[in-house]
């Protein structure tokens, strides 16, 4: 039998593309933006970067593909290079999660190009997973409740709550805002249990301001907008109030259909994950902001367990991990506010490796590795010992390079520290100008090499 080669051209190429999918999440703030930007500009213009893996291998025709996804928006690779090179400041999400999608040869590889397929998605979202498995309102309702009742400390900042759905006859306003004035005390104390996320990072990728627990309240939604809020009602609230109920309900549905199956349905087709970390940002938030970051991250891996209840649902609802997980990169991703010392002796992947080693345990089959690492180099070693050379970004106006000191990582994690007690200076990106120069990073090639190989 006879093929013609117009025929089988499209699935000659099927086979000689090699695919990974790559989530990419942050703990803490932990810079997917400037991560994706630096790493990507790097495999772009391999020529000019200062980048190796596989042996020495050489990266020809990159390309860059146009993502599938009708809910997930493609990564703006090149107004992200533009804003660190020209404006020399970070660059501000204006979505919630992206998708990146290129294809290049490899000098190792002689028959196969690789496609990489990257996800950035917030960690934020992970407190939706029981929106994604569990589809019914009632249900979830039932599950978030029993959760804030069953943790005493969850239970204090929704004390008020409670008391509120004890009365049938409440305006379902007034739930509503004692709900999100709920989310904003578990905001304000460091508390992982955020759901619906948006109240914590909108869709629009922004942040909820610091404020007062009522200022919080106002400012946010519980739900994709403000006319799409929806709250966890009591059964009897429910049964009381159906009409409020179907309500709940509608909004319930509509948020979970535009935010979280997107997303668990793209975080599902990866086998590969890089979890980025950002120490400095624990250790200046103190120990509650440690603890609560650590859940978030613990909760991450429960979903990622296929055998995990909140797993297991997943699977059920939507075509999740049908392959366990591969390989999981933690980074530790600004070792450019870090004394090096403290990076050479070992230190600071110490503490990656104490922070994720529970973690690491949900899911035990996969490959895990830790880094530190620096998609952007901003600071190089000072002349006094615990100092570096950079340009801070706060009270600097004229961003000059000055010389500053950083604080000494612990050997391990304190048993308790306060905010402020470990101060590190946020600094301006140095970035070469000519954009055909990728930024200087440290490490980086180390987290590509494991996770693309």
């Amino acid at each position: 039998m006879h093929y013609s080669f117009s025929l089988i051209a499209p699935y000659m190429k099927k086979i000689l593309s090699k695919n990974d999918n790559i989530a990419v999440t942050g703990i803490a703030r932990g810079g997917k933006t400037v991560f994706l930007t630096s790493l990507l500009a790097q495999l772009e213009e391999f020529d000019q970067a200062d980048f190796s893996f596989a042996g020495n291998s050489k990266i020809e025709a990159f390309k860059e593909l146009r993502t599938r996804s009708d809910f997930i928006r493609q990564f703006p690779l090149d107004r992200y290079r533009d804003f660190l090179a020209m404006r020399g400041s970070w660059p501000e999400k204006t979505s919630d999660a992206y998708c990146y999608s290129c294809e290049y040869w490899r000098s190792d590889w002689k028959f196969w190009k690789q496609r990489l397929n990257f996800f950035d998605f917030p960690g934020e979202r992970i407190a939706d997973s029981a929106i994604a498995a569990v589809p019914d309102y009632r249900k979830w309702s039932e599950h978030i409740l029993s959760h804030l009742k069953n943790h005493k400390s969850l239970f204090e900042d929704a004390r008020g709550y409670f008391e509120i759905l004890e009365n049938p006859s409440a305006p379902l306003e007034e739930i509503i805002f004692e709900y999100k004035l709920t989310l904003a005390r578990l905001i304000l104390n460091f508390k992982p249990l955020i759901t619906p996320s948006t109240f914590l990072l909108s869709k629009e990728g922004i942040t909820a301001k610091k404020g007062s627990v009522n200022e919080l309240a106002s400012q946010r939604a519980s739900g994709l907008d403000f006319d799409s809020e929806f709250v966890p009602l009591s059964r009897e609230y429910c049964e009381q109030n159906p009409e409020y109920a179907e309500r709940m309900h509608k909004n319930f549905r509509l948020y979970r259909r535009n935010v979280v199956m997107p997303l668990y349905r793209e975080l599902g087709k990866c086998r590969k994950l890089i979890v980025l970390i950002d120490l400095p940002t624990l250790l200046a938030g103190g120990v509650g902001q440690y603890n609560d970051n650590r859940q978030i991250l613990q909760d991450l891996f429960q979903t990622l367990r296929p055998d995990s209840s909140i797993g297991r649902k997943l699977a059920s609802t939507i075509k999740f991990w049908q392959r366990p997980l591969e390989k999981v990169a933690f980074a530790a991703s600004k070792a450019d506010m870090i004394y090096n010392d403290d990076i050479e002796n070992g230190t600071a992947e110490g503490l990656l490796r104490q922070l994720t080693s529970k973690a690491r345990k949900i899911v035990p089959e996969a490959e895990y590795r830790w880094f530190v690492c620096s998609a952007c180099q901003s600071s190089v070693k000072g002349e006094k010992p615990y100092t570096l050379r950079g340009r801070p970004a706060r009270n600097n106006p004229e961003k000059q390079i000055v010389e500053f000191e950083v604080p000494r990582l612990p050997e391990n994690w304190p048993d308790s520290w306060q905010p402020g007690d470990y101060r590190f200076k946020a600094l301006l990106p140095e970035v070469p100008k000519n954009t055909q120069k990728p930024p200087r990073h440290i490490n980086l090639d180390a987290v590509f090499d494991f996770i693309a190989n």
